[in-house]
C-alpha cells in the first residue's frame, strides 16, 4: 500500500502537475490524521472497557464487605437498645423503690446490661481501594463521596463506644467490689467452656440497690449506650445509603 501512494507521488511530479500532487499530499495526510483518530478512539474504547471491567469488580467486593457490615450493625443495634432497656429496668429498682421479686431476676437483668458489643466494620476492599488510587474508578460521585466519609464515620462510632465500655468497666468494677459475679454468672445466657460452682459467700446482689453510687453508676452506663446508639444510627443511615447505591450501579451479570 506504501509503494503504491509512493508511485502515484512520483508520477505527478514526474508529470509536473504539482496542484494535483499537492491536493494529493493533503488528502493522504487527512487520511493519516483519520487513521491515527481511528486508533485514538479503538484505544480509549478498550481502556474505558477495562476501566469498567475494574469498577464492576471493585462494586462486588465493596458489596461483599458492606453485606458483612450490615450483618455486624444490625446485631449491635439490637444488643446495645437491649443493654439500655435493661438499664433502665434496673434503674426501677433502685433506692427505697420495691426490688425484683428474686436475686436471680436482679442477677438477670445485670448481666444483660453487659452485652453491647464494638462495632468492628470490614473495611478490607475500601481500604485496599482507597490505598491503591483506585477510589476514583467509581463513577458514581456520591458514592464515592460516601465510601470516603465512611471510615471517619466508623472512628466516630469507635470512639463513643469506648466511652460506653469505660462507664460499663466502673460498674463492672463496683460489683467486683460490693457484689458477687459468681452468683450473677450462675445465670448468665453467654455460652462459656466452663461451669462455674456455686458461690460460698451467703450474699443477694439485690443489696446493691441500696446503694446511690451503683444508681449513678447505672444511669452513666444507660447515657452511654444511649449516645452510642445515636452514632450506630448514624452509620446505619451512611451505610443504607452505599448499600442502595452499589447496587444500582452493579450490572447484571
Amino acid at each position: 500500500m506504501i509503494k503504491f501512494f509512493r508511485r502515484i507521488r512520483q508520477r505527478l511530479l514526474s508529470e509536473n502537475r504539482f496542484s494535483k500532487y499537492l491536493i494529493y499530499a493533503i488528502g493522504e495526510i487527512i487520511l493519516v490524521v483519520i487513521g491515527i483518530l481511528i486508533a485514538l478512539q479503538i484505544n480509549n474504547w478498550n481502556q474505558g472497557r477495562l476501566q469498567i471491567k475494574e469498577e464492576q469488580k471493585i462494586l462486588k467486593n465493596l458489596k461483599i464487605d458492606f453485606d458483612n457490615n450490615r450483618k455486624l450493625l444490625d446485631n449491635v443495634l439490637e444488643t446495645t437498645k437491649s443493654g439500655i432497656s435493661n438499664s433502665l429496668e434496673m434503674l426501677n429498682y433502685t433506692g427505697h423503690k420495691k426490688k425484683p421479686e428474686t436475686s436471680m431476676k436482679f442477677d438477670s437483668i445485670l448481666n444483660d446490661i453487659f452485652i453491647s458489643p464494638a462495632y468492628r466494620p470490614v473495611i478490607g476492599a475500601l481500604h485496599e481501594i482507597t490505598n491503591s488510587g483506585k477510589l476514583g474508578i467509581i463513577e458514581n460521585r456520591e458514592l464515592r463521596k460516601l465510601l470516603a466519609t465512611w471510615p471517619a464515620i466508623v472512628e466516630v462510632v469507635k470512639v463513643q463506644y469506648e466511652t460506653s465500655e469505660a462507664n460499663e468497666m466502673l460498674l463492672n468494677q463496683f460489683v467486683l467490689k460490693e457484689g458477687n459475679w459468681l452468683n450473677a454468672d450462675q445465670v448468665s445466657t453467654t455460652q462459656r467452656n466452663v461451669t462455674f460452682p456455686k458461690s460460698g459467700f451467703e450474699s443477694d446482689n439485690r443489696d446493691l440497690l441500696a446503694s446511690q453510687y451503683f444508681e449513678n453508676l447505672i444511669e452513666n452506663v444507660a447515657i452511654g449506650l444511649d449516645n452510642y446508639l445515636s452514632r450506630l444510627n448514624e452509620a446505619n443511615t451512611l451505610l443504607t445509603r452505599i448499600e442502595e447505591l452499589i447496587e444500582l450501579e452493579i450490572e447484571d451479570d
